[in-house]
């Protein structure tokens, strides 16, 4: 029962600290060139709204953030938790419509 209780802690403790103090507000916005389309819009909601709740709300936000998100994804920083499958990573990285 304790070990139980011990590994829904430090499984709660590592979401946090993964997480805590990410938010894009923070980071100069850039000028957006072509906004992403629905199947982009979708993936980086998918796999980055657990760290990046709110960040991602509307098309443009995500296209402002276009070179930040297409190159944490090209370096593998992003998404912090699972992977992206091939598919996913091409529309990411081609910006998709």
């Amino acid at each position: 029962m304790k070990f139980k209780i011990f590994s829904v802690l430090a499984a709660a403790a590592l979401i946090l600290s993964a997480c805590s103090g990410i938010k894009l507000q923070d980071y100069e916005a850039e000028k957006c060139a072509k906004l992403p389309g629905e199947n982009t819009v979708n993936v980086i909601k998918d796999k980055c709204g657990m760290c990046h709740k709110g960040d991602f709300s509307t098309k443009e936000l995500i296209c402002s953030r276009k070179a930040m998100i297409t190159d944490s994804v090209n370096a593998g920083r992003m998404p912090k938790f699972g992977k992206l499958s091939k598919e996913e990573l091409n529309t990411i990285l081609k910006w998709e419509l």
